[in-house]
């Protein structure tokens, strides 16, 4: 079946991966202990096969090619720390292998490499066993191209009787006993309603073609609704994902909006979800409705809208509609979103572009290159945060018994001794609270004027103590303010700090009191981050006539190397005395 409109692969605009130069850093090691998976042994006579067990492997080869050849590396590790490591920074020692199409690639990483688009991508690090060892493979392109057709006769006998001995392509009788093999090759040859409805009853038309496709797929990009309708009326899940997403997202996609709006209905009609997304390949891990946005489409999206799907996408997207309609320069669309429900606030459960970085309004808007209308994003996330209830916290100062309130602007006055942060956290408030401190009030202005070279507003400049009760989580970190020759993207120095009540990665708190909504962070010493590191903390008894400047808020993380933003801060000034 060939398709009317191409699926070629298009990387959504929040694909780009960064990392840090510290990360790169860290990560950029010898791999030692990985290797390139081992080949299977070559056939050692050529089978004889008959007229019906070649025609199962022709037909199975169809299906399976696909239309794209593959430069790849790929390496098997029996460590998941140094499988996580290359998956950052390369496969370096890895060699580069050839593959005309999918069926030169082993079945088990065919879903891996299908999902990589550009040079450089790699793959996330999956289980593998390689002769019998269990380990984890990353998989990296190196480059894609067109893959020539597959034509019958010699060439592809010899092709196909080294896919059989490799184990990238069934034997012909496995082929021939198999349901799904079957049922694979008959849809993939029916090219009419007629065709369809001759297909023999126990064959299923929901499976997937070895090139990641389903057969109502192929009938979305043939344009070809009677098709569709007939496979439907054999049975096919219209929520049957594949290569190149879900039927409704396929659809939403289509060349032009006209024949958008015809198939989205016709698909909702028939049981479609709105929202149905298949996140574990690159182009189905949006919502129809962020392609819609995407391709700038109202009159489609008002359709789903009204069949339920969500403003802001689903779960474990990388993008929500929001941040398309901003990609795409539409500010209409981003205000039509906004006025429909979608949340302006970034989301925890979605939009994962690296890791540690998720993108928002304000992301998306600033990769169009438009200031003014990246400024507005800015301006209209934090008005909306400073709004919200996820932002909102309590803090207080205890010590001796005696409980303070650490409102914005406050000043207490403390013994040069241990004392208590005490954080109140309700469900449906903040869940952390980032905090950074000096002995220089020239660094709380400088926090309180917004200088963003300040590691108050930079997320790769946050740090943490070892977890309580090891003696270093009773530490306060503090810092110095700009030295006067700072340039203007110059890191000055400190760091912050970032408290959580989810105790899931780390815990960060001395004590919770689950009743009262408080965690209490308890400080014994003080140690400065800009000096000496390898001196020691000094213990609070020791700095008693000093002035401690601190900053506690909650952020938001608008992306990029300063792209915290302060929701609620209290700027708040502690002198220790005797």
């Amino acid at each position: 079946m060939k398709p009317l409109f191409s699926r070629a692969p298009k990387r959504p605009w929040s694909l780009s991966w960064a990392m840090s130069a510290l990360l790169s850093g860290v990560l950029a090691c010898t791999l030692a202990g990985a290797q390139t998976p081992s080949p299977a042994a070559p056939p050692t006579a050529p089978p004889v096969w008959s007229q019906p067990q070649w025609q199962a492997l022709w037909d199975a080869a169809r299906h399976t090619s696909g239309g794209v050849s593959y430069e790849f590396k790929w390496t098997f590790f029996t460590d998941i720390t140094r499988a996580r490591m290359a998956r950052f920074s390369g496969l370096r020692n890895a060699a580069a292998q050839r593959a005309v199409n999918l069926l030169g690639v082993p079945a088990a990483i065919r879903p891996l490499l299908a999902n990589l688009y550009l040079p450089g991508d790699r793959s996330e690090v999956v289980p593998y066993t390689n002769r019998g060892t269990a380990g984890w493979v990353v998989v990296e392109l190196v480059q894609r191209t067109p893959a020539p057709p597959l034509r019958q006769g010699a060439e592809f006998e010899a092709a196909a009787m080294r896919w059989v001995a490799s184990g990238n392509l069934p034997d012909p009788d496995t082929l021939l006993a198999d349901p799904q093999a079957r049922a694979r090759a008959a849809y993939w040859n029916a090219n009419t309603p007629a065709a369809v409805a001759a297909i023999p009853a126990d064959l299923s038309p929901n499976i997937v073609y070895g090139n990641l496709s389903t057969p109502l797929l192929q009938a979305i990009l043939a344009n070809r609704i009677e098709l569709a309708l007939a496979l439907v009326e054999r049975g096919a899940d219209t929520n049957l994902c594949g290569l190149w997403g879900c039927p409704i997202q396929l659809a939403a996609d289509a060349p032009d909006e006209t024949t958008a709006t015809n198939w989205v209905p016709w698909l909702l009609a028939r049981g479609a979800r709105a929202d149905a997304v298949a996140l574990e390949h690159v182009a189905g891990n949006s919502t129809a409705l962020t392609t819609t946005m995407r391709n700038g489409r109202r009159a489609v999206a008002e359709q789903l809208l009204a069949a339920g799907a969500s403003p802001d996408g689903a779960p474990g997207v990388r993008t929500t509609p929001l941040e398309a309609a901003a990609a795409a320069k539409r500010r209409d669309l981003v205000e039509w979103l906004i006025a429909r429900g979608a949340s302006v606030l970034p989301h925890s459960d979605r939009s994962q572009h690296s890791p540690g970085e998720r993108g928002n309004l304000v992301s998306a808007a600033a990769s169009t290159g438009d200031k003014a209308f990246a400024e507005w994003a800015e301006r209209t996330v934090l008005a909306a945060a400073r709004a919200s209830p996820r932002f909102r916290f309590d803090a207080h100062v205890e010590q001796g018994g005696r409980r303070q309130r650490l409102a914005d602007g406050a000043t207490v006055t403390l013994k040069a001794a241990p004392f208590s942060l005490v954080m109140t956290l309700r469900p449906g408030e903040s869940s952390g609270v980032t905090m950074g401190a000096s002995f220089d009030a020239g660094w709380m202005e400088e926090v309180r004027r917004a200088d963003l070279r300040n590691p108050m507003f930079r997320p790769y400049s946050s740090a943490a103590t070892t977890e309580p009760p090891k003696p270093e989580s009773y530490e306060l970190f503090t810092g110095l303010p700009c030295p006067a020759n700072a340039k203007v993207d110059d890191t000055c120095p400190g760091v912050q700090v970032l408290m959580q009540t989810d105790a899931s990665a780390r815990r960060d708190f001395h004590e919770v009191r689950t009743a009262s909504h408080e965690y209490v962070r308890e400080v014994r010493s003080v140690f400065d981050v800009s000096g000496d590191l390898k001196a020691p903390a000094v213990p609070l008894e020791q700095l008693a006539g000093k002035t401690l400047y601190m900053v506690l808020t909650d952020v938001v993380n608008l992306g990029g190397i300063d792209g915290l933003r302060h929701i609620g801060p209290r700027y708040v000034t502690v002198r220790l005395q005797k």
